[in-house]
Order: C-alpha cells, then sequence, then structure tokens
C-alpha cells in the first residue's frame, strides 16, 4: 500500500510512462501490440537518457511532444472536473488541461526510472474483451524491488486505441483525480483557484 500521495504519485507517473513516448501507428489497431510497442519504445528512450544521449529537457519534450497522440487527455479531464465542468469556460477548460499535462511531466522527469525490458510482463488479454471498443491491458513491473500490477484501460477511437484510465496497485487513478478535484472545489469553489492550486501542488497528482 502506498505510505503517501508523493509515492502514490511516483507509482502513477512509472506506470503510465511506459506509454507516452511512441506516436500512432498501424499497431493502434490491435490494444495489446499498441501497449507493447509503447513500453518498448519507452524503455529505448530511457536507456538514451541513462547514457547521456539526451537531457532532461529533451526528455520531457518527446513526451509533451507524443502526450496527445497516446493518451484521451480531454476524456481524462472531463472526468476529473465533473459536474464542475459546466461552469467553466473553454478558456479554463484549457488552463486545467494543461497544468494536468504539466504535473505529469514535471513529476515524470523527477522520477527514477529503473525498469528495462526484463522488469516488464504484459499480460495477455482476456478473452472477453475481444471484439470490444472499451478493454483492459494489465502489466506487472517489477524493479527488484517494488513490484506495480497496472491495468491500462484503452478506448476505441478513430484515430485508434486511446489509454482513458489506469490502475494501479488497486487504486483507480481517475477516481482519484476526480475526488482531489471536487474537495478542491469544495473548499474553495472557484475554478481558477482550483486550477492556480493543481499548478502550484505538483505532489497531489
Amino acid at each position: 500500500m502506498f505510505k503517501s500521495i508523493a509515492q502514490l504519485c511516483q507509482a502513477f507517473v512509472v506506470a503510465i510512462s511506459v506509454l507516452f513516448v511512441s506516436g500512432a501507428s498501424a499497431a493502434d489497431k490491435d490494444p495489446e501490440v499498441t501497449i507493447a510497442n509503447l513500453t518498448k519504445d519507452v524503455l529505448v528512450q530511457i536507456e538514451r537518457y541513462r547514457e547521456k544521449e539526451i537531457d532532461l529537457d529533451g526528455f520531457t519534450e518527446v513526451v509533451e511532444k507524443r502526450l496527445d497522440k497516446t493518451i484521451d487527455f480531454d476524456f481524462i479531464v472531463r472526468g476529473v472536473m465533473g459536474g464542475a465542468r459546466k461552469e467553466t469556460t473553454p478558456e479554463q477548460q484549457a488552463r486545467f488541461l494543461r497544468v494536468f499535462k504539466d504535473g505529469m511531466i514535471e513529476t515524470y522527469a523527477m522520477s527514477f526510472m529503473d525498469y528495462d525490458e526484463d522488469s516488464v510482463e504484459q499480460k495477455p488479454m482476456d478473452e472477453s474483451m475481444k471484439g470490444r471498443s472499451r478493454v483492459q491491458i494489465k502489466q506487472v513491473l517489477d524493479d527488484g524491488t517494488v513490484v506495480l500490477k497496472v491495468a491500462y484501460t484503452l478506448a476505441k477511437r478513430p484515430e485508434g486505441w486511446k489509454i482513458i484510465n489506469v490502475n494501479v496497485n488497486g487504486i483507480n487513478l481517475g477516481v482519484r483525480y476526480r475526488s482531489q478535484f471536487a474537495k478542491a472545489y469544495k473548499k474553495n469553489p472557484s475554478i481558477d483557484a482550483v486550477i492556480e492550486g493543481w499548478k502550484t501542488d505538483k505532489l497531489s497528482f
């Protein structure tokens, strides 16, 4: 069990980071192949960073460029904001989307990526999910110290499969973020205040 929000945050970033770097391709027609290829691609980038072939800025730039091709952030942010979204302007929605992404990227850049291809095991997709438009792909990440059981929920979009949620060691991160936003908005029912708080309190992720 995670001992702190910061530890949960790092676990989430480690888990989701294996999905950030690669762009869409023909593999996006198959969710299992999509996840496997993305994992392989990001491990290559992590190795480049370790070997100092790219610096931290270059590493996070790759993440930023590929982010929208891998995850349906619009869908996730709509869920996080819940009913409060109806009270926001398009400009506020865009600002929250930006700080939501920035928080992930910053935390990701500071996280220690101690995984290689031998420490990531992808489980076969359950047969009952074949042919569905929403599926779950599971992986086990084990660096010899920390074991993460990760379940990625993907939805089929016109452009390919997109990640819409992640479950890490039994914790539904979509629900966690939605709860965090709701509590902040209840405490101070100002969208601008919630956005500013989210921006400055990175460890709340």
